[in-house]
């Protein structure tokens, strides 16, 4: 085999190799709350009510609710982290931090929950995202019930209002 032919080889077996173990990103499109977040989990969704969804797996547990601008307070949109956190307390959390914005929609913000289930801690990300064109504010939750901190933050910050 020539030195040539041997470099070819090895880098088609490096680049198969690397397919293999990648993981592959999609986009969850949920057309009747107009929300759109990415995963590299396969997730099955389910309906809480008709402005409510939810996905799930064994590791992640995701809901959604939308909420008509008219039946929240004048100043929603202009005070997300505000809502953020009060949020995640009414959620019952007491532990937590600020997470921060996201990067695709202006009036959002969110906090890094603890939540506890039988003495396992896992991370919940709580965000509030504002949609002044919408007419809704959304409300969001992340449950990383296997401590993978790197997913949950890429789901929140892909986060996407669609059209």
């Amino acid at each position: 085999m020539t030195p040539k032919m041997l470099r070819i080889v090895s880098i088609l077996l490096i680049t198969a190799c690397f397919q293999s173990v990648a993981v592959a990103q999609q986009t969850i499109k949920c057309d009747k709350l107009k929300i759109s977040f990415e995963t590299n989990q396969e997730l099955e969704s389910y309906e809480h009510s008709e402005n409510e969804v939810g996905y799930e797996n064994d590791t992640l547990a995701i809901d959604i609710e939308r909420k008509n601008w008219s039946e929240l307070p004048e100043n929603y949109g202009q005070q997300a982290k505000d809502f953020a956190k009060d949020l995640t307390k009414a959620l019952g959390f007491s532990d937590y931090k600020e997470g921060g914005k996201i990067p695709n929609i202006e009036g959002a913000y969110y906090y890094i929950a603890t939540d506890k289930w039988k003495d396992e801690s896992f991370p919940v990300y709580v965000l509030v995202a504002a949609s002044p064109k919408q007419n809704c504010v959304y409300e969001m939750t992340v449950y990383c019930y296997n401590n993978d901190l790197k997913e949950g933050k890429r789901i929140i910050e892909s986060l996407k209002l669609m059209e």
